[in-house]
C-alpha cells in the first residue's frame, strides 16, 4: 500500500501542478504492480485487468472524457488494487471506472443546474441521451463540460482507488 500511495501522491501533485504525468513513472509502478499482483492473482487475471482497463480507457478517450495519462493511471491503479483488494477482476475494474465517473457526472450536473436551472438541464441531458442513442457518439453541447473535464484526472483516479480500498478492504 505504501508504494501505491507514493505513486498516487506524486501523480496527483504532477498532474495538478504541470498537467502532465511521466511515462517512465507509470512504467516503473506498472512493473512493480504486476510483480505484487502476481503474488495474489493468476497471470490470466492480470492480463484481463490490463486489457479491460485499456479498452474502457480508450473508449473514454475517444469520447473526450479521458486523456492518455488518465488511462495509464487507471491501468496502474487496477493492477495495484488487484493486489490490495480481493474482488473479482471484472468487478474491480468496473468499480474503478464507476467511482471515477460518478463524481465527474455529479459535478457536471451541478455546474449545469447552477448555470441553467433544473428544467433546462434535464431537457438538454435528455436530448444528449437521444443523440447518443441515434449517433452512437456522445455529443457535448455545453461549455460547462470544459469546466469539469479540465480538472486533473489524477484527482478522480485517486478518489476511485481510495474509495474502493475503504469500502472493500
Amino acid at each position: 500500500m505504501i508504494f501505491y500511495t507514493i505513486y498516487a501522491t506524486v501523480n496527483l501533485i504532477t498532474d495538478i501542478k504541470y498537467r502532465r504525468t511521466k511515462n517512465y513513472w507509470h512504467l516503473i509502478f506498472f512493473a512493480l504492480g504486476i510483480y505484487y499482483a502476481y503474488l495474489e492473482r493468476s497471470v490470466q487475471e492480470i492480463v484481463f485487468a490490463i486489457f479491460l482497463s485499456i479498452s474502457i480507457g480508450l473508449l473514454l478517450e475517444r469520447n473526450k472524457v479521458f486523456s492518455a495519462g488518465d488511462t495509464k493511471m487507471v491501468i496502474v491503479t487496477c493492477i495495484w488494487l488487484s493486489f490490495l483488494v480481493s474482488l473479482p477482476i471484472f468487478q474491480l475494474v468496473c468499480f474503478v471506472f464507476l467511482f471515477y465517473l460518478l463524481p465527474l457526472l455529479a459535478m457536471g450536473f451541478f455546474f449545469m443546474i447552477k448555470r441553467n436551472g433544473v428544467k433546462k438541464t434535464v431537457k438538454k441531458k435528455v436530448i444528449n441521451f437521444y443523440l447518443l442513442l441515434i449517433t452512437r457518439r456522445f455529443i457535448s453541447s455545453e461549455s460547462q463540460d470544459n469546466i469539469v473535464y479540465n480538472i486533473p484526472g489524477a484527482i478522480f483516479v485517486n478518489f476511485s482507488a481510495f474509495t474502493i480500498c475503504y469500502i472493500f478492504s
